[in-house]
C-alpha cells in the first residue's frame, strides 16, 4: 500500500522533482478542445466525457504516479475509445477512483482513499 501525497507541479514541470509512486497533483494548463477525435485533451491526455462535462468547471484534472513510476491521470478517458473514464469522488489526495486501475502490461490495481494497492 502506498499513500497519496499533494506535490507541486511547477517543480514537476522545472525538473526541480521527479514524482514517485503516490505522489498526486493538479494538471495545471489549457484543455484542448475538440481533438482529432473530438475529445478534450491535457498533455495528451484525453479527458473523460463526465470530467468536461461535470467537473471541469470546478477543479484541474488530477494525475498521480502509479507503481513503476506509471503516470496517470485520473481524469483521463479509458483508452476503448468510447470517451467513458474512471469515477472519481473525495478531495485529493485523499481520492477514490473507481473501477480499478489497469494499465496493461504494466500495472493493476485500485485507488481507494488516497491509497494505491495492486491487484
Amino acid at each position: 500500500m502506498i499513500k497519496c501525497r499533494m506535490v507541486d507541479f511547477e517543480k514537476i514541470r522545472t525538473g526541480e522533482y521527479r514524482p514517485v509512486p503516490g505522489d498526486m497533483w493538479y494538471a495545471p494548463g489549457e484543455i484542448i478542445k475538440n481533438g482529432k477525435d473530438g475529445g478534450s485533451y491535457i498533455y495528451g491526455y484525453r479527458l473523460s466525457d463526465q470530467y468536461v462535462a461535470n467537473v471541469k468547471d470546478k477543479r484541474q484534472p488530477i494525475f498521480v504516479c502509479l507503481p513503476r513510476n506509471i503516470h496517470f491521470c485520473v481524469d483521463s478517458a479509458t483508452s476503448d475509445g468510447n470517451g467513458k473514464g474512471w469515477e472519481v469522488s473525495g478531495e485529493a489526495p485523499n481520492i477514490n477512483v473507481s473501477p480499478s486501475v489497469h494499465i496493461v502490461n504494466r500495472w493493476h490495481g485500485w485507488l481507494k482513499n488516497g491509497e494505491i494497492t495492486d491487484a
